[in-house]
């Protein structure tokens, strides 16, 4: 816990100068976290880069869809309407350095009476103001720094946005791809139990067979046929989830939904520090880190005074046309200092609010810091297991697929009964349930993975 605390003290104060490389270099002397991280399956003495290939392979029609995803999820365009606010709070930060210029024309009529005659008076005036407060302090200059930092992590939150929305739309595809092989297998094996329902019943005429065994195949065919009538369901909501995701009207049909993505190859060695510099999420909290340290500072300096300056220029005439005289213009100038005196608590009030604000930023980085090497590191020890499980899955299958071949022979030839080849078959069905699964796990599990690291998705130059 000490190590993670200085490792978070040393990121602070290397966002006050803007220098993520001191604070990584200072990660690897600390050791906080591990130089790298070797996936559990790399053979020893294996070369320690990651490979070329994309962290996972996506077809071209579904890239148009993640790209028509940027434009239209509603996710996505709410983050750019919060980035848009904070480029107008930076713009109007930034104005308030600079002089203020105004200028007023005005027009007045006054009733009066002079020796018992009511009289009416015009008066025309004109003036220009200019006014400036100099920031000898640097409180103006700290919260423009405030919001060009939070400008920054909103656009940070932007990329996470669209990172997160292409996440989900893939993960949502291979739900569709996944259900799609799941009823696939499911109208295979309801064709298989239809052909032994209409044998058994064969056999059952010829009295080789027994009633039970005829209702046990049919037992078996109505089983099959609610699971595929579930898995219909279950794929119907995965289209439904998709189309949200891309922003379409959830019945929509989807088109190319049927493009596969392959098994990606096995990642060898993540560098902890890259993950640092590029996972969106971990950077706009570095910056939200760093605006409220900076509204800390120009709260300290609350108690200092204001400096202001201001400069008019006027001219007060009854006859209008006189306003464009310059030798009825007047001007002045004037210097303001204004010393906070009292203020019921209110100026140490807004500092312990910025300390507080500091604190939680500070807290809110460690905790995504430590998110996010649990995710990395879940992943990693997923993939792997998932892989190992995908391989003996693929055995099982092969062996329970000839096992119920054979049985299926026997049961043929009158040496198996029907309650063998109706648990073989069973097993058989679940068997390749567990082995489409299985595949789309890992699948799945690389998403994450592309997620926890912040690496880009693979889309073709082509389609951006």
């Amino acid at each position: 816990m000490y190590q993670l605390v200085v490792l978070i003290t040393v990121l602070f104060m290397s966002a006050c100068s803007s220098s993520v490389e001191t604070a990584n270099s200072e990660l690897s002397r600390r050791q906080s976290i591990p130089a790298d991280w070797f996936n559990a399956g790399q053979l020893a003495g294996g070369e320690n880069k990651l490979s070329d290939e994309p962290l996972i392979s996506i077809p071209k029609a579904l890239q148009h869809i993640l790209k028509q995803a940027q434009l239209d999820n509603l996710t996505i365009k709410m983050a750019l309407a919060r980035l848009q606010i904070s480029q107008a709070t930076k713009q109007s930060a930034q104005a308030t350095t600079l002089p203020q210029v105004d200028a007023i024309l005005g027009s007045s009529r006054e009733q009066f009476i002079w020796t018992d005659e009511n009289r009416i008076q015009s008066q025309y005036s004109t003036n220009f103001r200019a006014s400036w407060e100099l920031d000898l302090w640097q409180k103006l200059a700290n919260t423009r720094a405030a919001t060009q930092a939070e400008l920054s992590a909103s656009e940070f939150d932007l990329a996470a946005a669209k990172q997160s929305v292409m996440g989900q739309v893939l993960l949502r595809y291979l739900d569709i791809q996944q259900g799609n092989e799941l009823v696939y297998w499911s109208k295979q094996n309801l064709a298989r139990q239809q052909r032994r329902v209409k044998m058994t019943a064969q056999r059952l005429d010829s009295g080789l067979s027994s009633t039970q065994d005829y209702r046990l195949a049919l037992n078996s065919l109505h089983t099959i046929e609610a699971d595929l009538n579930q898995q219909k369901l279950t794929l119907n909501l995965a289209k439904q989830r998709f189309n949200l995701l891309v922003g379409r009207y959830p019945s929509t049909p989807i088109a190319s939904n049927d493009l596969e993505i392959g098994l990606p190859t096995l990642i060898k060695v993540i560098s902890p520090k890259k993950v640092l510099t590029q996972r969106p999420d971990l950077l706009a909290a570095e910056f939200r880190l760093m605006s409220a340290y900076y509204q800390s500072k120009a709260a300290d300096k609350g108690h200092f005074p204001d400096i202001n300056l201001s400069a008019n220029l006027q001219v007060n005439r009854a006859d209008f046309s006189q306003l464009f005289d310059w030798q009825y213009w007047l001007a002045n100038l004037t210097a303001n200092l204004v010393q906070p005196l009292f203020s019921n608590g209110a100026i140490d009030a807004r500092i312990k609010q910025q300390q507080a604000r500091q604190d939680l930023a500070l807290a809110q980085y460690q905790q995504n810091l430590l998110i996010a090497w649990q995710e990395i590191e879940q992943a990693l020890y997923t993939e792997q297991l998932q892989r190992q499980r995908f391989v003996a899955l693929k055995n099982a299958y092969t062996q329970i697929d000839n096992a119920e071949k054979r049985t299926l022979e026997n049961y043929h030839n009158g040496l198996a009964s029907s309650f063998e080849l109706l648990n073989i078959q069973t097993r058989r069905i679940a068997a390749k349930v567990n082995l489409i699964r299985s595949r789309f796990a890992i699948l799945s599990n690389r998403v994450n993975l592309i997620l926890a690291l912040g690496e880009p998705f693979p889309i073709s130059s082509e389609i951006l």
